[in-house]
């Protein structure tokens, strides 16, 4: 199990390092993944309920250190609305725990 969502934290660690790298050579908004590629992450996501955030938070604080605590944070609250429009928060923009923006609105959520 911990294999797996060590699996998922580094593909989308590569995902953000591949948006951080095209973001350098053009300035493109973010574009949040379509509706089936997110419900497909979302049902990949395995929670290991054992974990202790301390061992990945560097000494600091898990709740705003740990990438594994903000990884699950930022899949856990993304989700389709009653409305039918996504929700999906990102943790691309600088010194920002977790964001959206969308025709919803704006949101930043702290750590």
């Amino acid at each position: 199990m911990i294999k797996k969502i060590t699996a998922l934290l580094i593909i989308s660690f590569l995902f953000c390092c591949a948006a951080a790298d095209a973001g350098l050579q053009k300035q493109t908004p973010y574009k949040p993944p379509s509706e089936k590629q997110f419900l497909e992450l979302k049902k990949k996501m395995i929670i290991d309920t054992n974990f202790n955030f301390f061992t990945d938070a560097r000494g600091g604080d898990p709740d705003s250190k740990s990438p594994t605590l903000r990884e699950y944070h930022k899949i856990l609250w993304s989700k389709k609305l009653p409305n039918g429009k996504k929700f999906i928060l990102n943790n691309e923009k600088k010194n920002v725990y977790l964001y959206h923006k969308s025709e919803l609105g704006e949101f930043f959520f702290g750590k």
